[in-house]
């Protein structure tokens, strides 16, 4: 090995642990998300929007604080009349998401597993009760713990873009344990 070469390999080393080292750290998250309620909860899906922080802890493991609101809706009968009321699920969580497989040039695949606040608000809506006239039902709004479990795949467009799907599923206990279904695909940007 002469001394070009040495310094070709140095110079190539010292390249490649700088671009390392200039891997970003801090991310924003923006998304879109189609929600699906346990059935006991709302009739029909719905859809809403996510936002988030996250931060690269270590090259395959992130941490994410992300704050999520959607709606759906649920459609029943009230002494044989029609009613339907709009649901309100909002959730504040934190999670960490772990890198399973880079396919260089494709894409990303991650697991994911959080926990936080799940917020379900029902609007206040007005039943028809027929000759009997109409009955307005108050707003109501419960509070309970959600744990979630996903996966999804992340694509790099440049420039500090990602493009990401991501389906997941979150657990909640009111009176048993419930599920929300949730797809989620948006753009993540490194600042």
């Amino acid at each position: 090995m002469n001394f070009s070469s040495i310094s070709t390999l140095g110079m190539l080393l010292l390249l490649n642990s700088s671009a390392h080292a200039a891997e970003p750290k801090w991310g924003l998250k923006a998304a879109f998300s189609f929600i699906r309620p346990d059935v006991a909860l709302a009739e029909r899906p719905g859809s809403g929007y996510e936002a988030g922080l996250s931060y690269q802890m270590r090259p395959q493991l992130g941490l994410e604080i992300a704050a999520q609101n959607a709606a759906a809706h649920d459609r029943f009968e009230v002494i044989g009349a029609p009613a339907e009321r709009t649901i309100t699920l909002r959730q504040l969580t934190a999670g960490l998401s772990f890198r399973a497989l880079r396919w260089k040039g494709w894409f990303d695949v991650f697991l994911s597993g959080n926990a936080g606040a799940l917020e379900i608000r029902s609007e206040r809506y007005t039943v028809s009760l027929g000759a009997l006239g109409s009955r307005d039902i108050p707003a109501r709004s419960e509070t309970y713990a959600i744990y979630g479990l996903g996966a999804g795949v992340v694509k790099s467009l440049g420039n500090g873009f990602r493009a990401f799907v991501s389906p997941r599923v979150g657990f909640y206990f009111a009176s048993g344990m419930k599920r929300i279904w949730n797809v989620n695909g948006g753009l993540q940007f490194a600042i």
